[in-house]
């Protein structure tokens, strides 16, 4: 099939990889730029197991792009490794989009806001666009830290978008100098790590360098949104889904009946042939942060558990457990209590294809 000259998108139906990366990279060899496109493949994950609807668009060097598709890191393998990703923003994220044609006045600008947001307890991931601006980028949490269930929730857009507006006026950010278009519902990103196609510099972190991290909302702040929106919005589905979120969550003593799976799993990891990552992230760390185990019992643990399933110890892992612990600790610092691990229910609810987990569970 010819490319379609109108709409910018190229078919790849029944075209090989190899082909493909030749295409988007006219014909430059990729693997100059490896350890650029692992990383960000990396940062991909991490935005993926927030919200697995993630969804990406591939450019070429010649300017022409993929439509969406999903994540998926082995069924997209020529696109994910384009010279640039974009995706589209989650659902719980802010871009503070700084853009000036004087390169020093929009890193001031950028400094000034991030020092702001940094004054408030948020955790900015910043990076040079590769051209003339700064991006900032923030991934929020209710106060009581549940970002998984936040982030694919009703109503989350509408209070991200109200908090980028209070944010706005906080951080006394230049309007001039801002793109605000980019929170739009329907906005897409260049990824970190992905080139401007014109300028053939990569997006780069310059700040919070080892990845993203979740702001977890200050009560205050997230009060202050919730009454603006009780104000304007008349939905009341919506609004009755964010208010689950202002109750602090109940705290459960460690080693609960709706644990039982995870413990199970980590005496049986050889019944475990997929979802790896999901599972220490989302699972197994935090329980065995509620067990009381040191940091460095806990990584070893997890190594000879995703040993023991026939995989090997990657850095994918090694870098989420590390995260993840990370986070716990922090959690439990600012919130005085423990991060509590998903339930087998809410697991198989968000990730369907983990399904399968249940009846090797029950049998």
């Amino acid at each position: 099939m010819a490319r379609r000259a109108d709409s910018g998108v190229l078919p790849y139906e029944r075209v090989d990889n190899t082909v493909k990366l030749k295409r988007f990279w006219n014909g430059i060899d990729y693997m100059k730029f490896i350890n650029e496109i692992n990383e960000r493949l990396r940062l991909l994950r991490n935005l993926h197991e927030i919200y697995p609807k993630l969804e990406l668009q591939a450019e070429a060097l010649d300017g022409w792009r993929t439509k969406l598709f999903n994540f998926d890191e082995h069924e997209f393998y020529a696109e994910l490794r384009a010279p640039a990703v974009h995706y589209r923003l989650l659902p719980n994220e802010i871009v503070f989009e700084i853009d000036c044609e004087n390169l020093t006045k929009a890193r001031d600008e950028a400094m000034k806001i991030t020092k702001r947001l940094i004054t408030l307890g948020a955790r900015p991931l910043v990076g040079f666009s590769g051209r003339r601006g700064y991006h900032i980028h923030l991934l929020i949490a209710p106060p009581d830290g549940d970002v998984f269930n936040f982030a694919n929730s009703l109503g989350v857009k509408e209070f991200t978008l109200e908090l980028f507006e209070v944010l706005k006026g906080l951080t006394e950010a230049n309007q001039d100098y801002l793109d605000t278009g980019v929170m739009e519902y329907t906005h897409t990103i260049r990824a970190f790590y992905s080139l401007h196609t014109e300028t053939r510099r990569f997006k780069k972190p310059v700040f919070g360098k080892e990845g993203y991290s979740i702001w977890t909302l200050p009560r205050s702040l997230w009060n202050r949104v919730m009454n603006q929106l009780r104000e304007r919005i008349e939905t009341q589905e919506i609004l009755k889904e964010l208010s689950a979120f202002d109750e602090p969550r109940v705290k459960i003593r460690s080693g609960g009946k709706k644990y039982k799976w995870i413990k199970y799993i980590l005496e049986h990891p050889e019944k475990i042939h997929d979802g790896r990552a999901r599972l220490l992230w989302l699972a197994i760390v935090p329980y065995l942060v509620l067990q009381g185990y040191s940091d460095a019992r806990i990584e070893e643990i997890c190594q000879k558990w995703v040993e023991k399933t026939g995989e090997e110890w990657k850095s994918k892992y090694r870098c989420k457990v590390n995260a993840m612990l990370k986070y716990c600790r922090e959690f439990e610092k600012n919130q005085g209590q423990k991060w509590m691990p998903i339930t087998l229910e809410r697991l198989i609810e968000n990730f369907s294809d983990l399904a399968w987990l249940k009846e090797v569970i029950e049998n």
